[in-house]
């Protein structure tokens, strides 16, 4: 997904709030959620490099900060772990940096342990990845997140009732005229 520029804080939080009421529908449901994205706020916004100096950027930060830290989301969302770099956007030409996307797990109805440690015991875990394409034209990076298998749901599929068996000599006789 991709998230507006911290300087529409309106139709950001309008983003944040449908993407909330969505993980919060389908709790009942047990679903499991990949939320990834340009988010254009971080969650580690200390650690960025002459990023978050305009109050515009520092409200998009603590907009995503309350949209993660939520108490009725809070409980469900997997421990992250990152490996490859902290930096996803970099700007040469400011010489700025920073983690401006992310890859958000949440475990839908599973009420999971307050301690992040306890929950990568437990398997709901996974690793966040940085790589760089190479591409100077482009600023950002790209995420990849390793997720346990084990703990994914097998894709739902459609049954057919009835199964059909193409007879191959017609069809090449009606393919060929």
């Amino acid at each position: 997904m991709y998230n507006h520029v911290a300087a529409k804080g309106k139709q950001q939080q309008a983003l944040l709030d449908q993407l909330g009421a969505r993980l919060l529908h389908t709790e009942s449901l047990g679903h499991l959620h990949l939320a990834g994205g340009d988010y254009n706020a971080s969650l580690f916004p200390d650690v960025s490099k002459d990023y978050s100096n305009s109050r515009e950027i520092k409200e998009a930060d603590v907009r995503f900060e309350k949209f993660t830290l939520d108490p009725q989301r809070s409980v469900a969302w997997w421990t992250g772990h990152i490996k490859g770099g902290m930096f996803i956007r970099r700007s040469p030409q400011f010489a700025q940096a920073a983690r401006l996307d992310e890859i958000l797990v949440h475990a839908g109805n599973n009420q999971l342990p307050q301690d992040l440690e306890e929950r990568s015991t437990q398997g709901f875990e996974f690793h966040v990845h940085t790589a760089h394409h190479g591409d100077s034209r482009l600023d950002h990076g790209t995420l990849t997140a390793d997720l346990p298998v084990t703990l994914l749901l097998r894709t739902m599929r459609a049954h057919s009732s009835s199964r059909v068996i193409v007879d191959r000599g017609k069809w090449d006789l009606m393919k060929d005229s």
